[in-house]
């Protein structure tokens, strides 16, 4: 008999309604759920094809292990006993910071999840944490510790509401507006036109989004930082700041202008490419707008300022009026309070460094960018086990070939996934996770991101159609046959104290008899705002209070006599770089600067086994200008080069790109299909292939993944 159940997309921050249709135990249709309060029947080509992906023959079902004769299936005793065990000898020989974790983006989109897998490396003792922020989001965590004192404090636009939408560096089509939840991006954005307000797109490429809404403005890339501080330059030449605001929130008032001074719309027209004229009129209609709000994502994270570019982003908010103002950017505390949370973890007090490079801990984790070398390099503390869950940093990371060398000499690796990838290429053990329909969740960490509040709890759609296990018991089961703590982190210590106290639970440390479910209550105790139990009564998600001004800067500043000073003294050397960046020439070897970009129908570096999104874009997207100066014409095969290494790929001829600009979609394999062994696999140039991994930004130690300096070469034809 057929069924119907109530749940919700993970893939992205959209979180789109779902309704499943569930048969004997199978799932056998997903289409969206008109009843969601945000998405109303909507879901993207993503959402669709994990039908596909909960019932795809190749997806990983028990526990392997691998031969000499290549994979061979385990139980899992034996692949917990095994894996526990070699963990401890090599945490035994060689202290706990021989072991680190790579932990990718999925982590961010299950309650449990990311808790037990950090909870498990407390355990261990280390503090080698790698995530897939390094090549996404870290700087913003930087930039609001650094100014609001808290990584976990981010305003996002106002996007029903606004009059004015200033988006750089994001393509809302394809991403739906990530560090937002925000579906039918598309309608709402249209939207503003229709009520008489106006969309400006900054970007180097004409995006899929600009070709519906907005006004379209070039930019060259990584030079989003200059745009902004003429903005904020020609705002304060024509008093247009809202100086009652800055008086009563903010201090460095003066620090701010002598910080934009140098760079007026004529000196940074010719950085950034966008005309003066263009730059003093988005100045003026921005700052007389009624309510307007500036949002930026990866195309600006992904550059050589990414921490310094998010601070340009919400100061351009603030002195304009339109930060933490409704219809502006927007703070929400969220339905769980994960900045008391996090205070209570002790992350954010961390003085952990990194052996290499000397980086502090940012949210418990360090740069991606170092892995290799801290796998290479020999010395106390050289890591000799990785643990890589939910993640492909064999295509993700900078310089994978670097990577793919340190991997192969690790005396251990263990994949956590549900497909086999690049990356498990080089594992020892490859220990099969549930799907998200196959757990419960509720979307705590997209809690404070939403222009319309709501909150949702979803049972498992359907049980694990093999031996597959969630991602946190795993964790407890090797904390368990390790002998560990469990559950190391404080705020999950904090939030279990009243079950300890009940003898409900027979210990924090223990793993017999807990479930991550026993978290929940406290957590939505934090954020006051739902209980679990009306969240089970409705499934299709609660609506919660709408968002109101003064969240952050009255209640959290103001409030506490504290006022936020406009330009950290952390950022003082950052803006002495910018100057000497602002008059580096063209590099003639390199002369042309590639930038990255996502299809609907992928998601980093999963989603290529998806049947019906084979057809997406591998191509390199060139100028008629510059293919014309090399001699390429459509469809022929260019080879791209930089200092690091070279790609192979079709050429796209097109004006929907910058001149001296490239763009190849990333999350695609350096692997030859044939020796991938899935047919399904979609092939690709890798661009971590031309990325350098010691190319890392000062705060966040992100990945220099756009404005990377490549030149294009045509493939002599063969005699």
């Amino acid at each position: 008999m057929r069924e119907k159940k109530i749940t919700y997309c993970r893939i992205c921050e959209g979180l789109c309604g779902l309704v499943a249709e569930v048969e004997d135990g199978r799932l056998v249709n997903l289409s969206p759920d008109p009843e969601h309060p945000v998405s109303r029947g909507y879901f993207c080509p993503k959402g669709r094809a994990m039908l596909q992906v909960q019932n795809d023959p190749e997806r990983v079902r028990a526990p392997l292990k691998r031969t000499g004769s290549g994979w061979e299936k385990v139980s899992w005793d034996e692949a917990i006993a095994e894996v526990g065990d070699r963990l401890s000898a090599i945490r035994r020989e060689h202290g706990s910071q021989a072991i680190g974790m790579y932990l990718g983006n999925p982590a961010a989109f299950s309650y449990s999840y990311g808790a037990f897998a950090q909870g498990f490396l407390q355990g261990i003792g280390t503090t080698n944490l790698f995530t897939a922020g390094s090549q996404d989001c870290n700087n913003k965590f930087a930039f609001s510790q650094i100014f609001y004192g808290s990584p976990l404090i981010h305003l996002f636009p106002d996007v029903d509401c606004t009059d004015y939408l200033l988006v750089l560096g994001s393509n809302p089509l394809v991403s739906h507006l990530s560090f937002a939840t925000v579906p039918r991006i598309a309608e709402r954005m249209k939207a503003i036109e229709k009520r008489g307000g106006k969309v400006v797109m900054i970007n180097p490429r004409r995006t899929e989004t600009s070709r519906v809404v907005g006004e379209q403005v070039f930019i060259r890339p990584d030079t989003d930082i200059f745009f902004l501080l003429a903005l904020v330059h020609q705002i304060f030449k024509e008093k247009r700041a809202d100086l009652s605001v800055l008086n009563i929130y903010t201090e460095g008032i003066e620090s701010l202008q002598r910080a934009a001074d140098p760079y007026p719309p004529e000196k940074a027209a010719g950085i950034t490419g966008i005309p003066a004229e263009t730059i003093i009129r988005i100045a003026r209609e921005f700052s007389s707008a009624r309510l307007a709000a500036c949002y930026g994502r990866a195309g600006v994270c992904l550059g050589r300022f990414g921490t310094l570019t998010s601070w340009g982003i919400d100061i351009l908010n603030l002195v304009t009026g339109n930060l933490d103002k409704r219809g502006g950017a927007v703070f929400h505390p969220g339905f769980v309070d994960l900045v008391r949370l996090f205070d209570l973890s002790g992350l954010g007090r961390s003085q952990a460094r990194s052996r290499i490079g000397n980086y502090p801990q940012l949210m418990g984790t360090f740069p991606a960018g170092i892995m290799a070398e801290e796998i290479l390099t020999p010395g106390k503390g050289q890591i000799r086990a990785m643990i890589v869950t939910s993640g492909n940093p064999l295509v993700s990371c900078p310089n994978v070939r670097s990577l793919e060398e340190a991997f192969s000499r690790l005396e251990l690796v263990v994949m956590v996934d549900f497909y086999k990838n690049e990356t498990s290429r080089l594992a020892h053990y490859l220990l099969p996770a549930t799907t998200f329909l196959e757990r419960e969740d509720l979307p705590i960490s997209t809690t404070s991101f939403q222009p319309i509040p709501y909150a949702q709890f979803t049972e498992a759609v359907v049980p694990p159609d093999g031996e597959q296990l969630p991602e946190w018991e795993i964790y407890a089961r090797l904390s368990e046959r390790m002998g560990l703590p469990l559950m190391g982190q404080k705020p999950l210590d904090f939030l279990l104290k009243p079950f300890r106290r009940a003898g409900r639970i027979p210990g924090v440390a223990k793993y017999l008899g807990f479930h991550p479910r026993w978290l929940l209550p406290g957590l939505l105790l934090s954020g006051r705002m739902v209980s679990l139990r009306r969240l089970k009564k409705n499934p299709h998600g609660v609506l919660l209070e709408p968002n109101r001004s003064g969240q952050l800067l009255e209640k959290r500043f103001r409030k506490k006599g504290k006022k936020l000073n406009l330009v950290p003294p952390e950022f003082q050397a950052e803006l002495e770089k910018l100057k000497q960046y602002a008059e580096v020439k063209t590099d003639s070897e390199y002369p042309l600067l590639m930038i990255g970009r996502r299809s609907l129908g992928s998601i980093n570096s999963w989603l290529h086994h998806a049947p019906h999104l084979q057809g997406r874009e591998n191509d390199c997207l060139i100028h008629p200008d510059d293919a014309a100066r090399v001699g390429v014409s459509e469809g022929e095969r260019v080879r791209v080069v930089s200092r690091i290494g070279s790609v192979e790929i079709p050429a796209k001829i097109t004006d929907d790109i910058m001149a001296g600009v490239i763009s190849i979609p990333h999350g695609f394999s350096q692997v030859p299909v044939e020796e991938y062994k899935l047919p399904g696999k979609a092939p690709g140039a890798c661009t971590n292939m031309l990325t350098d991994e010691k190319d890392l930004e000062t705060f966040a130690g992100m990945a220099l993944l756009n404005g990377v300096h490549v030149r294009v070469e045509k493939i002599a034809e063969s005699i």
